[in-house]
């Protein structure tokens, strides 16, 4: 039974500065105000104009390359614009652990713009015969190309395939990359990408926004907006034949593909927002080479999307394994689909929200072929809308109910004798004839009207939601934690203790609010949802600022705490969800409220 593992990744622990490092040297580079002939150790021409910053990318490669030592910085000038035929290219650049080597910005205004207008990469990191490319930062930057499609660089490249000294432990953070063949392409190991926007990369069937098959990687609060467009086999994020991947906090949309997760194992996929894709949105599976394992698709938001989870092995024979995969709180306004691709085994669907499907023909498709273990529970299936031939859960596998087991989940159709089963071609248009049909199925599910707060914006439970809280199986080990961070089990009814709620949310009370109570994590939001002022409470350190934004991705508001409790006036605000991130010195927690 998979109940958790852990992911083994690089934190750094100190906060990524664009400033002067203690005890390092610092060179700056300027395309409007530099020359070569400086020395670069200043940030702007003296009065004499005898020293200043240096200007070419050829001799910031130069000197990363041979002078730069670990906790030395470059800097380039915001504002400026390096076009021409030559990116940044590491090879031998290495600092240490406690000591990172910084390429980042200086000065104000926009993030300096490195356009490659030829083929290659615009930031490459790769090995040498002496030393790899390794422990560096790439902070606040621009990487773009103005040349056409198809001829277009890729706007990160971490990889080495010539000498056996490979890059590693390399950060990639806040940069803006548009206009690439691939926005990013990561191998080896040890990478992170934080707080990135990828936009427009990889379109017209050229490539991918994020191409990855590597270990150890960390990707967390980046927007993935409009990349790996035109075609079936290009994706926005690609994570192909890797191990100890962390996905969270990230929005990915309008795009034809979503996340796709191919022959890797010991995932985490969390507390991401997916909309607006045109086919995939999550879609996991094994391939010719490996399968799939060990995967946590925990607490995603996806609306706008024709697919929810689909579970699908391809390329050979499809006969490697997807196994222990753990699919949960999550919110899925269109099916879940397990195909005949492959065979599956240990497959746990627990206390999500799946509801519409307005472009598929059932809630939650399952077609597997023979599957060892597919458990079904504390899930709510609903639907509002009247579609014709639709059923809440549809199994078309000529293997029936085998290795399937359904208990515990909450089902509503608001169409009435509405099919609820569909198994091979006999429908069951209510729970109880399915139930008499296979009797050790379903002991404890009901059927009904869960009573949101508000669907379809808000899916939490209120106090009459009787028929979801606390009737839930107990799922210890596997839903420890509910989609905002609320400690499950709770006792939400008074009546005979603990016990887990139906859905991706737990009740607690009827002020509705939330405390993120896993590790590392000590923030209270509340009251949610609230009319006229939320209190966030930060109870170790007083963040940077507090940014809200709304479903689209738009900044709304920004604060700058000065204690730990912090009051903002969302009055003006117009009703419907909202999303903030608090930030500190050195990470970051992200958050969801409504507005009534």
């Amino acid at each position: 039974m998979i109940k958790s593992f852990q992911i083994l990744l690089f934190i750094l622990g100190i906060g990524l500065i664009s400033t002067e490092h203690a005890f390092s040297t610092n060179y700056y580079f300027s395309q409007s105000l530099g020359s070569d002939s400086y020395s670069g150790r200043i940030a702007n021409p003296n009065t004499g104009m005898t020293d200043g910053p240096k200007k070419s990318m050829s001799a910031l490669n130069t000197l990363l390359n041979s002078v730069v030592k670990a906790g030395d910085s470059i800097f380039l000038r915001r504002g400026d614009i390096w076009s021409g035929p030559t990116g940044i290219e590491t090879q031998n650049t290495h600092g240490t652990i406690s000591q990172y080597i910084l390429i980042g910005a200086y000065g104000i205004g926009p993030k300096p713009i490195i356009d490659k207008t030829q083929a290659g990469q615009v930031i490459l990191c790769r090995g040498s015969a002496t030393f790899e490319s390794s422990y560096l930062i790439f902070q606040n930057l621009s990487l773009t190309s103005s040349i056409s499609n198809g001829t277009r660089p890729d706007g990160v490249y971490i990889n080495e395939s010539f000498y056996n000294l490979k890059p590693h432990h390399i950060i990639l953070d806040s940069l803006y990359i548009t206009n690439c063949q691939s926005g990013m392409i990561l191998y080896q190991h040890d990478i992170v990408v934080k707080n990135c926007t990828l936009f427009n990369n990889g379109n017209m069937n050229q490539g991918h926004g994020i191409f990855a098959s590597a270990n150890d990687i960390l990707f967390q609060n980046n927007l993935l907006d409009s990349n790996g467009c035109g075609s079936y086999f290009v994706h926005t994020m690609y994570i192909s034949n890797s191990n100890n991947v962390h996905f969270e906090g990230n929005e990915i949309k309008r795009a034809d593909d979503g996340l796709k997760l191919r022959g890797s194992s010991n995932l985490i996929i969390k507390n991401n927002v997916i909309h607006d894709m045109h086919i995939h949105t999550i879609h996991v599976g094994g391939d010719n080479m490996n399968g799939t394992k060990n995967i946590i698709i925990d607490g995603n938001y996806i609306y706008n999307s024709p697919q929810g989870v689909t579970i699908n092995s391809e390329s050979g024979t499809q006969t490697l394994l997807s196994e222990n995969i753990v699919i949960k709180n999550n919110i899925f306004p269109s099916h879940v689909y397990i195909s005949n691709n492959g065979p599956v085994k240990d497959i746990h669907i627990y206390n999500n929200l799946i509801y519409n499907a307005e472009l598929q023909n059932a809630l939650l498709l399952l077609n597997p072929i023979n599957p060892i273990n597919i458990q079904i529970k504390n899930n709510i299936f609903y639907k509002t809308n009247a579609n014709p031939n639709f059923s809440l859960i549809h199994i078309a596998s000529s293997t029936g109910l085998s290795g399937i087991t359904f208990d515990h989940n909450l089902y509503y159709t608001s169409t009435q004798n509405g099919t609820h089963f569909r198994i091979g071609n006999n429908n069951y248009n209510s729970l109880s004839t399915f139930k008499n049909a296979f009797p050790l199925q379903e002991l404890h599910g009901q059927t009904g009207d869960p009573n949101f707060v508000n669907a379809p914006i808000d899916f939490k439970l209120t106090s009459s939601s009787k028929l979801a809280i606390d009737k839930g199986a107990d799922v210890k080990g596997f839903v420890d934690f509910d989609i905002d961070g609320l400690t499950r089990p709770n006792d939400g009814d008074g009546i005979n203790g603990t016990a887990w709620d139906i859905g991706p949310y737990e009740y607690c009370c009827p002020v509705v609010g939330f405390k993120r109570t896993e590790p590392d994590r000590d923030l209270s939001i509340f009251p949610n949802p609230a009319n006229k002022n939320i209190t966030i409470y930060h109870s170790n350190e007083i963040p940077n600022k507090i940014v809200l934004t709304d479903l689209s991705g738009k900044v709304i508001q920004i604060d700058y705490p000065t204690e730990v409790k912090s009051i903002i006036n969302i009055q003006q605000f117009s009703f419907g969800i909202y999303f903030g991130q608090v930030v500190y010195s050195n990470r970051s927690e992200k958050f969801k409220f409504i507005k009534e």
